[in-house]
Formats: C-alpha cells, sequence, structure tokens
C-alpha cells in the first residue's frame, strides 16, 4: 500500500531537549512501522537537525525520495509545554519546511497512491499552499484523501480550512477543532459530535468524518450510520503525537479494507498506547504488535 504524505518536519523541544516529530513525519512513520509504503514529502534544513532527520528517517526505513535540503532556512523547532495533560506548542518563524518541492519528484505524478495525508499547518506558508495546490488539483492520483485539520492558533486561515476540506474525502479533527469549523462556515454547534460530524460531512460533501475526544472516544461517521468508538484508558505519560497514531492506526484498518469500527478500535488502541509513552513514535510493545499482527500485516516494526 502506497502514502503520500505532506507537511512539515520539525523537532519538538521538550524540556530543552529536541524529539523529531511534526504530525505528517509521526503519521509516516508509524505507516512504515506498521508495514506501509509510506513516502514524506517535506524539507530539512542543512543543518545539524536536519542531518539528525535524515539519519532518524534512515534507522527507520522510511522513504526519502521527495524530501529536500536547503542551505537557506534552518530545520523547523516548535517549543512543547505540557498544560493539564495537553500540549501547547510555539513555533520558530521561517523554517525548512516552509519550502517544500516538488520539482523533482516526477513519481508522484505517475504513481496510484492508495492514501495522501495533509494538514492545515504546513500552509502557513504561500508557496507550501502553491506546492500543495499544485499537487491536488494538478498531479497527484489518490484513492482517499485524508485532511488532519491539527489546527494551531494563528497558524490558519478559512481559505485555508475551506479549500482542504472541498478537497479532502477523509477529515481527521478533534472537539475543539470540529467546533472552530462549525463556528467559522456558520454550521449549528449545538447537538453531539455525531451531529457535528454529520454537519461538517454534509458542508463540504466528506465521505468520513472523524471526530476524537481525548482518551474518551472517537465518533466515525460513513454514511449515514455513526460509529462511537471507546478509547483504552491508559496512564498519559504525554499527549505528544498521539493524534498522529490514531490517524495512523485508523489508516491500517481503512487500507486493509476492516470494518470503520475496527479501523477506529486500532486507531485507538495505538493512539493511547503511544500518549502512554514518551515521544510521539515510540518502540511498539508485544501486545501492539501482536493486534496488527492478528489481522494480517507480517511485517509490523518494533
Amino acid at each position: 500500500m502506497k502514502t503520500a504524505v505532506f507537511g512539515e518536519l520539525l523537532f519538538d523541544i521538550i524540556d530543552g531537549t529536541p524529539r523529531i516529530g511534526g504530525a505528517p513525519f509521526n503519521f509516516a512513520a508509524h505507516m512504515t512501522k506498521l508495514g506501509f509504503d509510506a513516502h514524506l514529502i517535506t524539507c530539512v534544513g542543512d543543518d545539524p537537525l536536519g542531518r539528525d532527520a535524515l539519519a532518524k528517517i534512515r534507522s527507520l526505513d522510511m522513504h526519502e525520495d521527495f524530501i529536500s535540503q536547503t542551505s537557506a532556512l534552518p530545520t523547523g523547532t516548535v517549543q512543547v509545554t505540557a498544560a493539564a495533560g495537553d500540549a501547547q506548542y510555539e513555533f520558530s518563524a521561517d523554517a525548512a519546511w516552509d519550502t517544500i518541492s516538488v520539482e523533482d519528484s516526477p513519481a508522484l505524478a505517475y504513481e496510484m497512491w492508495d492514501l495522501f495525508y495533509f494538514g492545515s499547518l504546513a500552509q502557513r506558508s504561500e508557496h507550501n499552499r502553491s506546492v500543495l495546490k499544485g499537487l491536488l488539483d494538478e498531479t497527484l492520483s489518490a484513492r482517499h484523501l485524508f485532511f488532519d485539520a491539527n489546527l494551531r492558533q494563528g497558524l490558519f486561515t478559512k481559505e485555508i480550512l475551506e479549500y482542504s476540506l472541498l478537497k479532502a474525502t477523509i477529515l481527521k479533527t478533534n472537539r475543539e477543532e470540529a467546533l472552530t469549523l462549525l463556528n467559522m462556515f456558520s454550521l449549528d454547534t449545538a447537538g453531539s459530535a455525531v451531529e457535528h460530524a454529520r454537519a461538517i460531512s454534509a458542508a463540504f460533501n466528506l465521505e468520513t468524518v472523524i471526530i476524537t475526544d481525548g482518551g474518551n472516544e472517537v465518533t466515525i461517521l460513513n454514511g449515514i450510520t455513526p460509529i462511537t468508538v471507546q478509547v483504552p484508558k491508559a496512564s498519559v505519560a504525554d499527549t505528544v503525537g498521539c493524534g498522529d497514531a490514531f490517524s495512523a492506526g485508523f489508516c491500517f484498518g481503512l487500507l486493509q479494507g476492516l470494518p470503520f469500527s475496527e479501523a477506529g478500535r486500532l486507531g485507538s488502541l495505538l493512539g493511547s498506547y503511544v500518549a502512554s509513552r514518551p515521544g510521539a513514535v515510540p518502540e511498539y510493545s508485544p501486545e501492539v504488535i501482536s493486534a496488527f499482527l492478528s489481522l494480517g500485516q507480517d511485517d509490523i516494526v518494533e
């Protein structure tokens, strides 16, 4: 299964220590660990952090054919602080990932991708918005277009979100982000997560809407009948990357052709596990590996 993943690769600075991250990187790393053919489309600086990033990518056996380097800008960083169990983010300005290039990547056009993943943060630069628009409007062929809203304060606009929602076939968001979307597009904010999913799905003709609610439950709307999946309880180490892990676990099930209830269960399992461990892409436990191996994937990576 081939997945293309567009967006930021950066380093989370947590208690002064840099950890490789960025939602697209985390997602691509988990998809690779789950045995899929994931290609990250990003840019890093020609600097120590950029070289560390490429070394980490190689150690995970991730593809680097669509990763460029620039000497003009540094590899991105974000200061991460935890507040009441939730992470807060302060992003560096003018980072390498603001200048993603696909000019030397003709394979993006002639491959049939099973899934293309993108978010809102990488669209903060006009350059990236133009590159992504070229991919979505002219270049890419993909069975699923997965938009992870991943809203960061002050780093998205109504125009960015409207374009992304109209292009996507699948939206993944959390309850707070869903309310932001409902308010922004003058949709009804009353009611449950199911009603919110229905309103957003109808407004943008989305095939699937996923709304996560922290460590409680996940609502999945595909067509008419909604599905609610309970999230396994876990002792939280940090929440950085747990949403990205959910997305990867869900897409594992989706691309395997599993029922949405099972895809949601797998996403919740992996997201909950990552929340219980430091770092966004920890080694998998035997229990996690067993859960995915039981569904026919025989090359899960610890």
